[in-house]
Formats: structure tokens, C-alpha cells, sequence
């Protein structure tokens, strides 16, 4: 998951604000005469990716992170000329674009690549020809050698063997992986896939490899869907795995007003099926009594979820790819939560 601080506006009357972070915009995609889908884009003259926008009867959805000089209580309609179909103009209704960002989830979660350029917002015919080409095969599972890798990983981390063995790596781990997140890439954005390397300097394992490949989709500055793969299986997760600048005490805004309930029913459908973590403080945090209703949620400074699928045969087929999509549907209205209510690392503000 790749990709601080900030603070927010806040209303009168105190409790996170209802001012939006993301607009919703309607989003006529002219091509051959037609138009297409909706979209969620920035702000001001150009989306994310460089495609122009016209703004026209702006407006915001009531979300915590926007503030009221960028358009508070407006309605959007952006329109976007664009050649052939764009992966960031197919995105769900405020389904933020992929942001760079940094930190650890589950111990593997640095930046992730940044949305790659493009030629004044249109992909030029070379670009369009080289992506057709380097276009990953379609998923058909994580065969067995993949867990086989990680399995004789664990007792050969070292760079001779790593050199004989990088061919499997890439075909039965990396190859597979990427496969996956690209068949999800337009309902969940744009993937990001780990380097295999440790980073071993402040650390007495020298061992070179990770026992794991991850694999992470960033909605939000430390707030992502997230895939593992090792010798015991794959993990499905996400949430917010490393706090940034002001997004603790946003989170602890949010928590003590009318958004705490939501969380709570969010995160009670989850419990029985879902592991949690949010690194918890052994106490109650300064400025909150310790008999507040929701003390235990306001301990939290982090908060993921997670399911193990141990090695079966059904991983080696396109069930695991149902298996994936499925439980990352399962967990969108935490992830979605959480880009609203804790949101980015920095104060939208700045960007004004």
C-alpha cells in the first residue's frame, strides 16, 4: 500500500465537520458521439491524470477533508474529452484515484507508484501500443510453485539461491499477482505490486528477500486494499495501517461524533469473519475520559482487517480472483469510512 499530516476545517459547534473531501461529479465522457460513466476527479482544471476538466455547477459531497473555498454545497458536472477508455475515468462515484503513500501494513506496505504520466492527459498511440503489449495475461490462479517458492524460501534466503530461483519467483508469484490486481484495477483503482527485497540495514536479519509478496491498491495517504501472498497462503486486507500527521486526531474527531456509530455497525458486521488490529494504547488517550462509550474504538492508532486462506487447490484457480474482489466488496464501507473521516495526510487546504 505506498503513500503527513493535516488539519481540517472545522463547523461551529465542534465534532468532525461536514465539510467534503471528495466531490461527486458526473462525468460525460464524449467519444464517437457518446458519453459514458460516472467519476470522481479533482478539483480544478485537470483530473489526476491529466485530463482536462470544465467545471460547471460544482458541488461536494458532505465529507470531512474539503474546504469551503473549494466548493462547499456546489454540484458538479465535469465534462473530459478522452481518447479510447481511460482506467481513471471507469472508477465508481467517489472512489478516489490511487495516492502515493507510506508506511506498513502487515509489515509490507511502503509507496507505491505514482499514477504514470500521461501525454496532455491522452495516452499518445505509442503509449497506447506499448500498454497493449506489456497488457498482463489473464489470472488463472497462484500455482503451487508459488507457495513452493516461499516454502523453500525460508530455509535458502540468500542471494545464490535467490539468482537461481528469481525465474520461478517471477512466473508462479509476481506473474500471478499482477495478473489479479490488473482484472481488478477498474472497480478498486490503480494497483501497486512490492519489490521483493528486505531492507536490511538497521536490521541484524541480513536474510534478502521478503517471505511474502504484497500487493496493495491505495484509496488514501495510508489507507489501501491489500493481497499477500507466502508460503501459508494469501491475505486479504486493508484499512488504515500507518497514521500520518493530524490523522489520529481526526480519527479521534470522527470516533466521538455522529460517525463513531457508523463506524461501530461497520466494524460489528465485520467481527466474526475479520481479523482487527489497531495498535491500541495501554491507556486511554489524553483529553478523553476513560468511561466514554467508545473508549476502546479512540485506542486505536491504526486500524486493518484481515482474512487468512490457507494453501488449497482452489487458490491455483480464477476462484481466488472472485475470492479477492468479494472480500475487498466486503470491506469497502471501512475503507470508505476512513477516506472520509480520517482522510489524507495532508490539509486539502494547502491545496487551494
Amino acid at each position: 500500500m505506498p503513500h503527513g499530516g493535516d488539519a481540517t476545517d472545522r463547523e461551529p459547534g465542534g465534532g468532525a465537520n461536514l465539510i467534503g473531501r471528495r466531490l461527486v461529479h458526473v462525468v460525460h465522457l464524449q467519444h464517437g458521439g457518446q458519453r459514458h460513466g460516472v467519476d470522481t476527479m479533482t478539483p480544478g482544471g485537470h483530473d489526476e491524470h491529466g485530463l482536462t476538466v470544465s467545471h460547471e455547477d460544482q458541488g461536494v459531497r458532505d465529507l470531512p477533508h474539503l474546504d469551503a473555498q473549494r466548493g462547499r454545497g456546489l454540484l458538479c458536472r465535469a465534462s473530459a474529452v478522452v481518447e479510447g477508455s481511460h482506467p481513471a475515468l471507469r472508477a465508481e462515484a467517489c472512489e478516489g484515484l490511487a495516492h502515493p503513500d507510506d508506511g506498513l501494513l502487515f509489515g509490507d506496505l511502503t509507496h507505491a507508484a505514482s499514477v504514470a504520466g500521461h501525454n496532455g492527459g491522452m495516452p499518445s498511440p505509442a503509449g497506447r501500443r506499448k500498454a497493449q503489449v506489456d497488457s498482463p495475461p489473464r489470472f488463472e490462479g497462484f500455482p503451487a510453485e508459488a507457495f513452493d517458492f516461499y516454502t523453500a524460501l525460508e530455509v535458502n534466503n540468500t542471494r545464490p539461491w535467490w539468482q537461481e530461483h528469481k525465474a520461478q519467483y517471477e512466473q508462479s508469484v509476481r506473474g500471478p499477482l499482477v495478473s489479479l490486481l490488473s482484472e481488478l484495477e477498474e472497480e478498486f483503482g490503480t494497483p501497486h505490486v512490492f519489490r521483493p527485497y528486505r531492507d536490511a540495514r538497521f536490521s541484524k536479519d541480513k536474510s534478502p528477500i521478503k517471505d511474502h509478496q504484497g500487493g496493495v491498491v491505495n484509496v488514501e495517504d495510508a489507507i489501501a486494499y491489500y493481497l499477500q501472498v507466502s508460503a501459508s497462503g494469501i491475505m486479504i486486507a486493508g484499512g488504515w495501517y500507518a497514521p500520518e500527521g493530524q490523522q489520529i486526531a481526526r480519527f479521534r474527531e470522527s470516533v466521538v461524533g455522529p460517525a463513531g456509530a457508523e463506524l461501530e455497525r461497520i466494524l460489528a458486521g465485520m467481527a466474526r469473519t475479520w481479523r482487527m488490529d489497531g495498535n491500541l494504547l495501554k491507556t486511554r488517550p489524553r483529553g478523553y475520559d476513560a468511561d466514554h462509550p467508545r473508549i476502546e474504538l479512540l485506542r486505536h492508532r491504526r486500524l486493518t482487517v484481515a482474512r487468512d486462506y490457507a494453501v488449497e487447490p482452489w487458490l491455483g484457480t480464477r476462484k481466488a480472483l472472485t475470492t479477492v474482489r468479494t472480500q475487498w466488496r466486503a470491506m469497502r464501507p471501512l475503507i470508505e469510512w476512513l477516506a472520509d473521516y480520517v482522510g489524507p495526510a495532508g490539509d486539502p487546504s494547502d491545496d487551494a
